[in-house]
């Protein structure tokens, strides 16, 4: 399966403005359209959305979880979006559902 991803090195070297999207501040599920994925620095796959409301947010997803799916849908797909809060207080991206 291809995965559909910008390279970190192709992220740098962009002019994308990714500085409106936040972390995720509650738990819950969300409509949301993947707007773009790119790798971090330490093999994480960084995902950015745009939820029905109108919030931008970035999240993070990892190897160990096949990174929730995304890495394999193309940007613009409507999904489903399942974040809980952490023992730490963080809001983790849990679960990723094509729409």
């Amino acid at each position: 399966m291809q995965k559909y991803v910008m390279g970190r090195l192709e992220f740098i070297d962009s002019d994308i403005d990714v500085s409106d999207y936040l972390f995720m501040r509650e738990e819950g599920e969300f409509e949301a359209t993947i707007d773009l994925k790119r790798w971090g620095k330490n093999g994480e796959l960084i995902n950015y959305f745009t939820l029905k409301d109108g919030r931008k947010i970035v999240a993070n997803t990892w190897w160990n979880n096949d990174y929730l799916g995304t890495a394999y849908l193309p940007d613009g797909t409507k999904v489903i979006l399942t974040f809980k809060k952490t023992k730490t207080g963080f809001f983790a991206l849990k679960s990723v559902n094509q729409k």
